[in-house]
């Protein structure tokens, strides 16, 4: 099931309040006095009210099991929508296989389906189409089998979830003969030691056999409200693990 959210923009509009900005200096005041008093909009105060339009809590209107949409048969697929809006990937791994950048606390919420715990590992926004961004993160064409296997001539270089990591020798190996697919940067180090994050899984591959992934989408007709659906997702619920960029509230 694809939720659609629609028309929040101009309600969202309707409801903010500016908050006069204030000047550290008697100059900055006078400077503003003079050219007509300025105004800033702070981000707690528009997540506040994008919360009371947009229910995001777990067992809520939107994150539920209803609107859970378990991967497991490629006829699940079709299920996902090809809009631009807000994702959110689940998994039924256990957390003792599952690093962070952050902390558990968003995975330790779970979501009841099929007698299956799921926890959210990752949630992301995109303009373009949900499935296809998804199946970037999961069902990858571009992971370290497949390119060993000969299936792909690069690893991903797109920023996509990541589950799998190599070490500092594998990956200054990898980096000399030409397979990153993108700058060295962009492999993640894992914690504080050297080895590399690489992005992107295929859940098809032997080593995922056993776990359940799923997702659910929110279709968004409003592109302004898509990061900041990201982000309040993030404040109510805490951080997936596998975000690289931890956004704060």
């Amino acid at each position: 099931m694809v939720t659609t959210m629609k028309g929040y923009t101009m309600s969202l509009l309707n409801n903010l309040k500016l908050s006069k900005s204030t000047g550290s200096s008697s100059g900055a005041k006078k400077d503003r006095e003079a050219k007509g008093q300025s105004y800033r909009v702070v981000t707690e105060q528009i997540l506040n009210l994008i919360e009371d339009l947009v229910d995001l809590k777990y067992g809520g209107e939107i994150i539920n099991a209803d609107n859970l949409i378990i991967l497991d048969k490629e006829a699940d697929w079709e299920l996902l929508s090809t809009e631009g809006g807000c994702y959110f990937i689940f998994s039924s791994m256990q957390k003792s296989n599952l690093r962070t950048y952050g902390n558990y606390d968003c995975y330790n919420k779970k979501i009841l389906k099929n007698n299956i715990e799921y926890g959210c590992i990752y949630n992301g926004d995109t303009q373009s189409s949900m499935k296809t961004r998804v199946a970037e993160h999961i069902l990858n064409g571009k992971t370290l089998q497949a390119y060993n296997g000969g299936l792909s001539k690069k690893l991903e270089g797109k920023g996509c979830l990541s589950l799998e990591s190599m070490s500092n020798v594998d990956f200054q190996n990898y980096h000399k003969i030409g397979a990153l697919g993108a700058a060295e940067a962009y492999y993640k180090k894992v914690d504080k030691t050297s080895d590399r994050w690489f992005n992107g899984i295929n859940i098809r591959e032997k080593q995922w056999e056993g776990i359940s992934f799923a997702a659910i989408c929110i279709s968004f007709e409003d592109i302004e409200f898509r990061s900041l659906i990201e982000l309040l997702f993030r404040r109510l619920n805490g951080c997936p693990p596998l975000c690289k960029y931890v956004n704060k509230a």
